[in-house]
Order: C-alpha cells, then structure tokens, then sequence
C-alpha cells in the first residue's frame, strides 16, 4: 500500500473506524506488519483517542471495540499498555527487587 494513498484516503483513521473494504483492510493489514511509519501513526491514534483506556473501562463504540478487539490481540505493545492499566486500576504492582 501507498504512503501517499494512505495518507490522501486517510486509510488509518477508516481502518480504526472499520470503513475499508475487506481488500482494503487485508491491505492494509499486510502493509502495517512491515511499515514502521503507519504502525507509529495507527498507535498515535489510539493514544489520542484514548482506546486503551476506554477499552478497559468498556467504553468503546461498537466500531472502535470492533477495531481495538482484533488489534489488541496481534500487537504486543498496546497488549503490555492494557494489562498494565488493569493493574493500576486494581492496585496491583510489579514487585521491585
């Protein structure tokens, strides 16, 4: 997938919204794996839209729960971010050694 399409068609805010197609999104899909700048604007996204911790609080729309759900699974790092959030909210700390 095109940098310049991505940007022009705003791919990343429709792919976390769910408005691409199922060949744009298998596109996309596949792109985001190797692409380093479209992973770090996907998940600048996220943080600016608070999924994370919406997600914790079970207060994402039916369309960003649908996004975040599949998304939270197969990235590690916003994985590792939403069990960490679990833990503060629970009062749960990492001991210290």
């Amino acid at each position: 997938m095109d940098h310049k399409l991505i940007k022009k068609e705003n791919i990343i805010e429709k792919y976390i919204l769910g408005k691409l197609s199922i060949k744009e999104k298998a596109s996309f899909d596949e792109h985001i794996e190797t692409c380093p700048k479209c992973s770090a604007e996907l998940h600048k996204l996220i943080h600016e839209k608070d999924y994370i911790e919406k997600f914790v609080l079970g207060k994402l729309t039916p369309e960003e729960s649908s996004f975040f759900d599949e998304h939270y699974f197969k990235c590690d790092i916003c994985f590792q971010e939403v069990k960490q959030i679990e833990k503060v909210r629970l009062g749960i700390h990492d001991p210290v050694y």
